[in-house]
């Protein structure tokens, strides 16, 4: 007889479930913890009936900004396998801030157990599950370790943005989340006892309502957000250059205004005032440029952006200059050698070529900013061929900056990358998979598909296009279906398992409305768009908008435009593998060490990459999954298995409980080392083993990373998993006895349900 599928996961759970914990306490409970000697300092019992299931809990609440609060207890311990320590924690909280492990005699920090930038609540109305791997060099050869949790300093505001030229914030002690539970266990796999109370199983909620003040339609309310940045725009001053940080906003402006001159609905279509306040800013950046002996370098701090700004701004404007006469007309400049009078169509050709030769020696190497500075180098090559300069590179050369920074071709602007292609290993900037070439995956950081996009409209090129519906197609897969603070249904992005500016839970993230309209066709945006619509997201735009950092005013302009072409459209027939029932699949990444797939009702997102020093440096010794179940989420810390040729490179790092030593890939043929320092180079490639795995609970994860077609190409060998006599392929369906050794192909990813 053939059991239900949810009763045969469930059982499936069940007897995969690990030996029962050393250590298991209920945090509050008074008798439980006298078991383990606890002494909390500044940590009192909170317990309140709407809160946490009703169950009590123990916060960390310092008693004031200058000291810490702890909970310390006694640990048993294997003496041999590894050990982690799980936390129990209320998934509805809102007080996060990061909280240390330390050997409580020595004050031996053993890491951070709450790493996250956390803004708001991870997971709403259910528990969460942070599982870390305790360090084998302080419980080798111990049956028992006393261990103590404390809150560690951080800034007021966790991860706000911060220009380099501003001070550092204030590290202060703040309250921890609160704990209610506690478990020491051998086994990178926690099951929860079934003494744990969960919240109701995942539902997603209803769309976000409209407030009494919203107008009749979304089309209105995007509508009068546009003519908010409309005539903000016109009131901003943008005809100055400066080098300090308000060049972004004054470029961003700039780049605006000829949308707004071309809008027929702006209420300034087509104002000779927006055409000459655009010559005069252009005119000032010139002058400046030219003042300080015509280096670009000196125009703007960091400068990825802003030359490729004033550039789109020319271009969409070229035809008016032209009509009017204006690029015929004298500029006077101050230069170092003297005045100079120039026809404003040569001063600006000087303007634009140097800005592009100085850009063009350095282009970056973290992906998201080799983008920006090839998106302003095809800018600036556009503006020169629309002034018919000689020195304009064609279409295709121009191009081909964009196709290097996007991972069409191997990037060839740093020496590492010019050796590594020449030695037969090139270093594209996204890989085959689709993902931003980094660390490993990166949250924030990754989400570019709002400048591909703007790339596929102003190239026009049909392999940038390509490009970027893969790239949103994998992106689709990190979207999660969940509920915002309000229980409003909505799709996050995934943020636990990036290597830097690691953020839990990530930002509710769609990719729809703009890249549906550019994307013409495309069911993934329509789907992702469709979904934005229907949960009612628009309904939470305000009249005014929200400015950070990175705002645009073009932002509300072209959506108001894009949402137009797409809210007729029929609703498409796609759906994301993430949504609910939705079948299993299994998706990997192996050049980034990225894993993710559906069993059943459970999303297992994992990466053999985490925060740690040796990251990209050498094969780091931390891995991590996120797994989200209907009932509750678990985080997961553990040490991957790997394996990689001897290369005789490695990587010390030294640690408070003592140093590590992890080895380095071999470089390919002819490089006699990686390069892994920045500023010329950092090829994260060093750092990334030739085949991982992890047996964990149910699942068995094995992922051959070597590329076929390049030296490192190789098949590896799962080794035997001692009692999976039987496990099934949850991608194909194959059953295979994993207690034998497996071979896995190069650039192949299994996962394997241990039956």
């Amino acid at each position: 007889m053939r059991l239900p599928y949810a009763l045969t996961l469930a059982l499936l759970f069940v007897a995969s479930l690990p030996a029962s914990p050393l250590v298991s306490i209920r945090l509050g409970d008074a008798a439980s913890e006298r078991t383990v000697g606890l002494v909390a300092v500044a940590a009192p019992v909170e317990q309140q009936p709407d809160v946490a299931l009703g169950e009590p809990g123990r916060r960390l609440v310092p008693a004031d900004e200058n000291s810490p609060a702890s909970i310390a207890f006694e640990a048993k311990v294997d003496p041999v396998a590894q050990n982690y320590l799980t936390l129990r924690i209320w998934g509805s909280d809102t007080s996060w801030t990061p909280v240390n492990l330390l050997l409580d005699q020595d004050s031996i920090n053993l890491g951070n157990l709450w790493w996250h930038v956390t803004r708001e609540a991870p997971v709403s109305g259910r528990f969460l599950y942070r599982t870390f791997p305790l360090p084998l060099e302080v419980t080798k050869g111990k049956t028992s370790l006393r261990l103590r949790m404390e809150t560690a300093p951080a800034p007021q505001t966790i991860g706000a943005f911060r220009n380099a030229d501003q001070p550092p914030p204030k590290l202060l002690y703040r309250p921890s989340f609160a704990l209610y539970g506690l478990h020491i266990h051998t086994d990178s796999w926690f099951q929860p006892p079934a003494s744990d109370r969960q919240g109701p199983p995942f539902l997603w909620g209803p769309p976000a309502p409209k407030p009494a003040d919203y107008p009749d339609t979304a089309e209105q309310r995007l509508l009068e957000r546009a003519r908010v940045d409309i005539n903000r725009a016109l009131a901003h001053n943008v005809v100055r250059s400066q080098y300090g940080t308000g060049h972004r906003y004054d470029t961003r402006v700039l780049e605006t205004l000829p949308l707004i001159y071309h809008a027929d609905w702006s209420g300034h279509f087509q104002d000779r005032a927006i055409a000459e306040k655009i010559r005069n800013a252009i005119d000032v950046h010139v002058r400046r440029q030219a003042a300080q002996n015509g280096d670009p370098g000196n125009m703007f701090y960091r400068g990825w952006g802003s030359h490729g700004r004033i550039a789109h701004a020319y271009s969409q404007m070229h035809d008016v200059f032209e009509q009017a006469g204006w690029l015929d007309q004298p500029v006077e400049l101050q230069t170092a050698a003297g005045p100079v009078t120039l026809p404003r169509r040569q001063a600006y050709g000087d303007f634009f070529h140097d800005a592009f030769e100085w850009r063009r020696l350095d282009r970056r190497s973290w992906t998201n900013q080799p983008i920006y500075v090839s998106h302003t180098l095809y800018r600036l090559q556009k503006a020169l061929r629309a002034l018919g300069d000689p020195r304009a590179l064609t279409q295709a050369q121009a191009v081909g900056y964009v196709h290097e920074a996007i991972g069409i071709r191997p990037l060839h602007s740093r020496p590492g990358a010019i050796d590594a292609d020449a030695a037969g290993y090139p270093y594209h900037l996204i890989t085959r998979a689709g993902l931003t070439r980094e660390k490993g995956y990166v949250d924030g950081y990754g989400e570019l598909t709002y400048t591909l996009v703007r790339l596929v409209e102003e190239t026009g090129d049909a392999q940038v296009r390509a490009l970027t519906e893969k790239f949103l197609k994998t992106r689709s897969v990190f979207r999660v279906p969940t509920n915002d603070t309000a229980g409003n249904g909505t799709l996050r992005g995934i943020g636990a398992i990036s290597w830097r500016g690691t953020t839990f839970p990530f930002k509710i993230a769609y990719a729809g409305i703009e890249e549906a309209a550019v994307l013409d066709g495309d069911p993934v945006a329509l789907r992702l768009a469709q979904l934005e619509i229907a949960h009612g997201r628009l309904n939470l735009l305000t009249p005014e908008p929200e400015r950070g950092p990175h705002w645009s005013p073009d932002n509300s302009i072209r959506l108001y435009e894009q949402y137009q072409k797409i809210k007729d459209l029929p609703a498409t027939d796609h759906r994301l593998p993430t949504e609910p029932g939705q079948p299993d699949f299994v998706w990997s990444d192996p050049e980034s060490g990225v894993f993710v797939f559906r069993h059943g009702a459970n999303l297992v997102y994992g990466s053999f990459f985490n925060l740690d020093a040796f990251n990209g440096r050498s094969v780091g010794d931390r891995g991590i999954i996120h797994l989200i179940r209907p009932e509750f989420e678990h985080l997961v810390e553990f040490p991957p298995e790997f394996a990689v040729p001897e290369s005789g490179l490695s990587v010390t790092v030294k640690y408070p409980f003592g140093p590590r030593t992890r080895p380095q890939t071999p470089p390919p043929p002819g490089m006699k080392v990686w390069a892994t320092e920045p500023p010329d180079w950092l090829d994260h490639r060093a750092g990334r083993a030739y085949f991982y795995h992890v047996a964990t609970g149910p699942y068995v994860i094995a992922m051959n990373t070597t590329e076929t077609g390049t030296y490192r190409e190789s098949t590896w060998t799962l080794p035997a998993i001692p009692g999976a006599t039987r496990a099934r392929d949850l991608a194909t369906g194959e059953i295979v006895d994993l207690s034998k050794p497996l071979a896995i192909p190069a650039y192949t990813t299994r996962v394997f349900v241990r039956e």
